[in-house]
């Protein structure tokens, strides 16, 4: 018989939400839909909250910074299903897919390469932070996302292949797939950096 053990676990950091939270997760919601993204993903993105994930992780953002990282992080789960939407993905269509949003944020080809929904949110979710924020901050942005769609390209060619990674293999990879370094980049654009 397994015993329950009682932790008392405390964290030292209070919990913070920006104030702009709920007002930005509603402009999301018609933002996603002014893009024609299909109700059926529109109404599962507003299931997930994305834009109070943003709100915990940058509680300190401006209402249009909000919206703007809120914009971003729905692209970035966007993606992630677009890339992993078949049981076995199409190495060479998520090949394609991040090699237009590679081209669009590096200002390349507009959003040839990436149609749709996908090509224009990201146009308008990167105007700001192109706009606003120097060279250097943009390529470092950049070199960010092309780690984590790095990351996407090789979990598509594994699932594809059937090759399930080692563990040491497994953590490189999601240190790449959880888009963390995209996160830890934002923190500058979402501090008002460059205004």
């Amino acid at each position: 018989m397994l015993r329950t053990i009682s932790l008392d676990l405390q964290c030292p950091i209070n919990p913070v939400i920006s104030p702009y939270a709920e007002e930005t997760h509603g402009w999301l919601d018609g933002w996603t839909r002014s893009h024609g993204l299909p109700d059926v993903y529109a109404d599962r993105l507003a299931e997930g909250g994305i834009a109070r994930y943003a709100a915990r992780l940058y509680p300190d953002a401006s209402p249009g910074d909000l919206r703007v990282l809120s914009a971003l992080f729905t692209w970035f789960f966007l993606i992630d299903d677009e890339c992993d939407r078949a049981s076995v993905p199409e190495p060479r269509r998520v090949r394609a897919l991040v090699g237009g949003a590679l081209s669009l944020l590096r200002g390349e080809a507009g959003t040839r390469g990436l149609p749709g929904p996908l090509g224009s949110m990201l146009a308008d979710a990167w105007r700001e932070p192109q706009s606003r924020m120097p060279a250097r901050w943009r390529a470092r942005f950049v070199g960010a996302v092309e780690h984590h769609l790095s990351g996407v390209v090789v979990e598509a060619r594994n699932k594809a292949g059937g090759h399930r990674p080692g563990v040491e293999e497994y953590v490189e990879l999601r240190r790449a797939t959880s888009a963390a370094y995209v996160a830890h980049t934002l923190i500058d654009f979402a501090g008002g950096a460059s205004r």
